[in-house]
């Protein structure tokens, strides 16, 4: 049994590594957008100005309870 394990290794070491390192690196990758990704859609500039009234409103409240520590309340 283990003479079948060294054999195997020893013949598919190279392919082992690189299965192992694409598995990590995938999982790294999943660990950055996963924590990062939510900045791309996410982002407001502070020069904004809405164009509507009720928007603007909300987008304030939000800001207030942003400020505040309190949760914003949903409307819609």
């Amino acid at each position: 049994m283990i003479a079948r394990i060294r054999y195997n290794w020893k013949h598919n070491r190279k392919w082992v590594l690189i299965v192992v390192a694409l598995s990590l690196a995938g999982a790294l990758l999943a660990m950055v957008v996963g924590r990062y990704g939510t900045a791309i859609y996410t982002y407001t500039p502070g020069y904004y100005e809405p164009k509507d009234e009720e928007r603007g409103q909300r987008l304030e409240q939000l800001e207030r309870a942003r400020q505040g520590g309190e949760q914003p309340s949903r409307s819609r």
